[in-house]
């Protein structure tokens, strides 16, 4: 908060008019945190990302009109999704009260105490609780689904048979991978709506946004095309490696770091930085997803006619478009390690604490 707000900020007396009930005050606290939390965006940019994400879901919904049993499992499986964050928003807010309570004692910084008081910082907490939540569930499924399979060690082994086979009717994939899909579909549409009209905003939410955007295009029509085998090896990269940054940031929010925080923050912050993400994101994503899975598979396995085997790919169901659509994903797996080298450029040559470098580079001006 700049010094001019605070020199034009009224200050609140005991008695008289200017005397605010404690309810009111936490009311106006909450609304000014929340007024804080929102980065101003470029209006266009902003309605563009909002009206393709409104679209997608129109398609969606036009799509599974013909299978009522889908059509029914989405529905269900959004209002299950929105009971979800409710429950865990629930148990999570009280959670990290208690945990934040407990850190008052004088051998932690002022500024590291209590860090749950802020009613914002809580949403945050809550907010990267639901994702830790679903991560997590998502990746055991798809460790089961992917058990017995040589799709993880192979992606192009998923396209043996080839997709087009089972959009033809030729070969029919298990009904409890596409219920998995569906489900994965409300987990992303509603992560979208949330991203774009509840969430706080933060300096990546342009990048954040069109990352959902992207991703529903993608599960949505990997689901249409049946390409559902390479999908499932796609999410688990990404819900896997999203675990361990979920529990970092969480435990950002809660301040864990250095001697008093027994330096949680830092060893997570170390361990996706320099293992998972540079693995599943940089490494295991652009070169056996994206070029020996997507590409290769398709040409390998489904291409059609003579040329090159940009060509093939080119000519071949979604071969294409899948593969631009994952290296946009790519790219913005980029971008965020780039933050990531940021904070610890500020950790190590400013001698920054993690929560003050995560909110410089990561958080902007919302607290």
């Amino acid at each position: 908060m700049s010094q001019n707000k605070l020199s034009k900020r009224k200050p609140i007396n005991a008695g008289g008019n200017n005397t605010v009930s404690g309810s009111e005050g936490r009311k106006k606290a909450v609304e000014k945190d929340d007024d804080l939390a929102i980065k101003p965006v470029n209006k266009y940019l902003d309605l563009f990302l909002g009206i393709l994400f409104a679209s997608l879901f129109v398609y969606l919904i036009w799509s599974l009109r013909k299978d009522i049993q889908m059509l029914a499992l989405f529905v269900a499986s959004l209002v299950f999704v929105a009971f979800g964050v409710k429950i865990v928003a629930y148990v999570s807010s009280r959670f990290g009260k208690w945990v934040s309570s407990c850190r008052k004692g004088k051998h932690i910084p002022e500024d590291c105490r209590n860090p749950m008081k802020s009613p914002l910082q809580l949403r945050k907490f809550s907010d990267q609780a639901w994702q830790l939540t679903c991560h997590t569930l998502m990746a055991a499924a798809e460790i089961y689904l992917l058990s017995g399979t040589t799709w993880w060690e192979d992606p192009a082994s998923t396209f043996k048979p080839c997709p087009r086979d089972f959009v033809e009717g030729r070969e029919e994939r298990p009904f409890l991978l596409k219920a998995f899909y569906i489900f994965q579909l409300a987990i992303w549409v509603w992560t979208g709506f949330s991203c774009k009209w509840i969430e706080a905003r933060r300096k990546d939410y342009v990048e954040m946004m069109t990352h959902h955007v992207a991703t529903v295009m993608l599960v949505l029509f990997s689901f249409l095309n049946e390409e559902q085998a390479i999908g499932l090896v796609i999410l688990f990269a990404h819900d896997f490696s999203d675990i361990v940054l979920d529990i970092m940031k969480m435990v950002n929010y809660m301040k864990l770091e250095g001697r008093h925080g027994y330096y949680i923050v830092e060893f997570f912050f170390g361990l996706n930085t320099f293992v998972t993400w540079p693995y599943f994101r940089l490494y295991y994503f652009p070169l056996h997803i994206i070029y020996h899975g997507v590409f290769g598979g398709y040409v390998d396995y489904c291409g059609e006619g003579e040329g090159s085997r940009l060509q093939k790919c080119q000519n071949t169901g979604s071969c294409l478009r899948s593969t631009g659509l994952l290296t946009l994903l790519a790219s913005l797996h980029v971008f965020w390690f780039f933050l990531l080298l940021r904070i610890l450029y500020k950790l190590v040559t400013a001698g920054s604490r993690p929560s003050r470098a995560g909110k410089e580079v990561y958080e902007g001006d919302s607290e």
